[in-house]
Parts: structure tokens; C-alpha cells; sequence
């Protein structure tokens, strides 16, 4: 579609009018928010097994090249998100 409206001459102005920025900008918004979201989840789920393997958070971080600080604090909130839903392994961590 742009190749062929700047192959018939057309100017760069005039493929904003056949691109569909916004939607295009929302899809790619979206899909870097699940990306991000994923990583998350896949990060905390790291740091719950390792501390379920019974890795200090400081092993944890210098394992994972991230704070101390960092670990506590996604342990604890994992650790309190467990007990709010009463999932199994609520005491991961403690």
C-alpha cells in the first residue's frame, strides 16, 4: 500500500493518510504492556522458587543481577498477595 502510493509519486506526507497511527500505536501499546506484565510475572515466580529453594534475598539478587532491596520487596508482596487469595505457598519466602 505505501510502496505503491510513493511508487506513483505520492509523497511521504501523504502515507499518513493511509496509515492507521492510532490503532496502530494502541496495538503496539498493548502488546509491550502483556510483554511487560509477563516479565513481571516471570520474574516474581524466579524469586518465589529460589526463595522456596531457600536462597536468601541477597543470594537472590546477586543470582539475578537486581537490589536486595528489590527481591525483599517482590517477595513481600507476593508473599501478601498469596495470603489475600489464599493460594498454596503463601508462606513462600518467609
Amino acid at each position: 500500500m505505501l510502496r505503491r502510493h510513493l511508487a506513483e509519486g505520492g509523497d511521504a506526507a501523504g502515507c499518513r493518510e493511509l496509515l492507521d497511527l492510532r490503532s496502530a500505536t494502541t496495538d503496539f501499546d498493548g502488546a509491550v504492556g502483556r510483554l511487560l506484565a509477563g516479565r513481571r510475572r516471570a520474574q516474581r515466580a524466579m524469586y518465589q522458587l529460589s526463595a522456596a529453594e531457600g536462597m536468601t534475598a541477597t543470594e537472590i539478587a546477586r543470582t539475578w543481577g537486581v537490589s536486595r532491596q528489590f527481591v525483599s520487596r517482590i517477595l513481600k508482596n507476593a508473599r501478601a498477595h498469596n495470603k489475600k487469595v489464599g493460594g498454596p505457598g503463601s508462606r513462600v519466602g518467609s
